[in-house]
């Protein structure tokens, strides 16, 4: 059951948003079902061969009502009808969300989240990056370019982002901002570092699995958190207080994900914030989680009510 914050006074704008797409599957599944139905009344119409086996479609016969549907009103009204339905369909254009992975995993792990969003209208871009090859300015430079060379002429451009990948969007918006920026929700964020890296990222194995970005995600004064400030785009911060890493969870101070600290995925300037009950790494997958994240794209906020602060 998810709860929300009390320690922040946030008040989202909201706005309601239409998310419709010239891909938009209702549309033309409906523009569809009109051409089968007249394909469908145009055979019923026709004498069987007498030269073929009469069958259960030869057999087909007119009803009372059919002839009125060849005629010229109830062709205005079908062809109305399909105005309509192309016109909703590119009424607006599709809005556009960029998924962007963590530590040490791949674009695989965002498949549900990409599959749910597509099917809610989004024009979805999952990006694979080489986390565990690259430190985070880098790899901050590899997102930006993909971006730019698939989004760069959208409108606007919502992000999802798990762990480590809110901190590469962070990195970009402070060193070379994204100018068509939307909102973004980050999934369990080490927005001030995990104290994990502290306790073990000096350990040759710990490069070895998570890369030179890993060690960058420290609490100490080289974790590159430190360079980052307040956020100035429209934010909203998931993270959860289940853990399957007991060993992990000893060395965090108070309630984890495993992975982070409730208190260090929040950062200055957020809109809102949300605790679910699951661990870090199958927070994207979690449908309580999908579904907050697709009101926020939407309005703004988790939908939740706030409480100032005291």
């Amino acid at each position: 059951m998810a709860k929300s914050s009390q320690q922040f006074d946030f008040q989202p704008k909201i706005i309601h948003t239409v998310h419709t797409g010239s891909s938009n599957p209702r549309c033309i599944l409906r523009m569809g079902s009109i051409v089968a139905m007249l394909f469908t009344l145009r055979e019923s119409r026709r004498a069987p061969d007498p030269a073929l086996p009469r069958t259960r479609s030869s057999r087909l016969r007119l009803r009372p009502w059919m002839p009125w549907l060849w005629s010229p009103p109830a062709f205005a009204m079908i062809g109305f009808t399909m105005f309509l339905a192309a016109s909703q369909a590119n009424a607006l254009p599709a809005e556009h969300v960029v998924l962007l992975h963590g530590l040490a995993r791949t674009s695989r792990s965002m498949n549900d989240l990409e599959a749910f969003l597509s099917a809610r209208g989004y024009q979805v871009l999952n990006i694979d990056y080489p986390s565990r090859k690259h430190q985070i300015s880098q790899l901050a430079k590899i997102v930006r370019n993909e971006v730019t060379s698939k989004k760069g002429t959208a409108e606007k451009v919502h992000f999802v982002t798990h762990s480590m990948g809110g901190i590469i969007l962070r990195w970009i918006q402070q060193n070379d901002p994204l100018p068509n920026l939307g909102r973004v929700v980050m999934l369990s964020p080490p927005n001030h570092g995990s104290e994990v890296v502290d306790a073990l990222g000096k350990l040759w194995f710990f490069e070895f699995i998570n890369g030179p970005a890993g060690r960058q995600l420290g609490t100490d004064g080289n974790g590159i958190w430190k360079q980052l400030g307040k956020v100035d785009f429209e934010l909203g911060v998931i993270t959860g207080d289940r853990s399957i890493n007991w060993i992990n969870s000893l060395i965090i101070p108070g309630k984890d994900d495993g992975k982070v600290s409730i208190e260090s995925a929040k950062v200055e300037g957020m809109a809102d914030f949300l605790i679910v009950r699951v661990s870090h790494p199958f927070i994207m997958k979690n449908k309580t989680v999908m579904t907050k994240c697709l009101h926020f794209l939407r309005y703004g906020s988790f939908g939740m009510q706030k409480e100032s602060k005291p």
